[in-house]
């Protein structure tokens, strides 16, 4: 131990440089233990560093030393390490620590601005299948930087609308008759059985819906639009289908509506093909009023079946058919 150092008369005695620096360390460790939550063995760890030193509080402690630091700075050294915890990470903030995490919707980013764009210029026909999508040609036309164009395609070669090559850039994918009976095949094991399930437990308020939305596909039927249509179609159907209160199996029902998108397109290229689907949907729109699941799910099953065969004649007939799919 130092031995405490005499003073001039009229100052206070002034403590040993050694007792300073443990005092110092001391509050230097403190810190450090509120950001890490444990003393480290060779002395405090800050940001990766470790500060060396054969001192630790453990060892002082067992010899009998004793930290002695006035009240002010003892509140200081409380407030900094208050100061620098709450700039960390806190593991227990609510009952939900995600729930400070704002969701991302379809418009928060430019990624999926720029996605849900080309989505709908391929899902509408505008982009027709085979173009190429070349990163800085899309970068310019959206005013963006290359890297949130590559991001949107990624996005959109998991739904299966774009396809990449090494070295061959993007391109919009190729209609296949594979893909075609793929998601139709969906389609109908799904929405019949909803049909089955949501026809018996409409609401009256439900068929009022159904019926406007009925008069809204006749309206486009005689314009002949075909986009405005289908979308419609997917709203119509759906009153049914959330009745049935499955709602898993309804959001798989909108995704692969709209992956099926540019092929219904192909099934509504001659007039006579609206008024038949307004057959249809005339005839479902009844069974549901009667209650009937039975008959709702066999006229929903026979109007996919009847889409399915027109447009796999269609595709044999275009070019932007994939040749593999048609082996």
């Amino acid at each position: 131990m130092h031995a405490m150092t005499s003073s001039s008369p009229g100052h206070a005695a002034q403590p040993p440089v050694g007792l300073l620096r443990h005092v110092i360390f001391y509050k230097q460790a403190v810190i450090c233990y509120h950001i890490s939550g444990r003393w480290s063995r060779r002395g405090p760890t800050f940001l990766g560093r470790r500060k060396r030193s054969s001192w630790r509080p453990d060892r002082f402690a067992s010899r009998g030393g004793q930290v002695r630091a006035t009240q002010a700075d003892t509140l200081s050294s409380r407030k900094m390490a208050s100061g620098i915890k709450d700039l960390m990470p806190q593991s227990d903030v609510s009952a939900n620590p995600l729930g400070v995490v704002n969701p991302v919707g379809p418009e928060r980013t430019v990624e999926r601005l720029i996605a849900r764009e080309l989505r709908e210029s391929i899902l509408s026909g505008r982009l027709k299948p085979g173009v190429r999508l070349p990163y800085r040609q899309l970068a310019q036309q959206f005013d963006v930087s290359v890297t949130p164009v590559r991001i949107a395609l990624r996005e959109l070669l998991t739904e299966g609308l774009v396809e990449m090559r090494p070295h061959g850039g993007a391109s919009v994918a190729p209609l296949s008759l594979e893909e075609l009976e793929e998601l139709y095949s969906m389609r109908v094991g799904i929405e019949a059985w909803l049909s089955l399930l949501g026809a018996p437990k409409m609401s009256n308020e439900d068929l009022v819906l159904m019926r406007s939305q009925l008069r809204r596909l006749e309206e486009y039927a005689r314009t002949r639009d075909r986009g405005p249509y289908l979308e419609t179609a997917l709203a119509f159907r759906s009153v049914c289908y959330t009745a049935a209160e499955r709602p898993r199996l309804s959001t798989t029902t909108a995704l692969l509506f709209k992956r099926t998108s540019r092929y219904m397109i192909l099934s509504l290229t001659e007039e006579y093909r609206f008024d038949r689907s307004l057959v249809y949907m005339g005839q479902f729109a009844e069974h549901c009023e009667a209650r009937d699941g039975r008959g709702a799910q066999a006229t929903i099953r026979e109007a996919l079946e009847w889409s399915l065969e027109y447009v796999s004649q269609a595709l044999t007939q275009l070019d932007g058919v994939s040749s593999a799919a048609l082996v």
